[in-house]
């Protein structure tokens, strides 16, 4: 499997980037999609295992809330699918992850 990332950890994290850069309703319907990434604002986080989202969020009251849903907006998000990234993916935004040694 292909991994692909849109936005930047370090940005968000050491220059206070916290707005969405992708809105993940964009991606509903992607067969075997799977994807991990922080919900805007640092008020959550996202996962999407073939296709399926929980978004999970700390509510007022300190329990924590999932829902199943695409309604939210990423401010860096690693995705990969089960098959092949189509052409669109390809030619949009996203980069390909590439791995590092240290």
């Amino acid at each position: 499997m292909r991994l692909w990332f849109i936005g930047a950890q370090r940005e968000t994290i050491m220059n206070g980037r916290l707005a969405a850069v992708l809105d993940l309703k964009t991606l509903a319907g992607r067969p075997h999609l799977y994807g991990l990434g922080p919900i805007e604002q640092l008020r959550g986080e996202v996962t999407i295992a073939d296709n399926r989202p929980a978004l999970a969020r700390v509510g007022s009251d300190g329990t924590v809330n999932v829902t199943g849903s695409f309604d939210a907006g990423v401010p860096f998000f690693v995705m990969g699918r089960g098959a092949a990234m189509d052409q669109e993916s390809r030619r949009s935004k996203w980069c390909p992850a590439r791995s590092r040694s240290r």
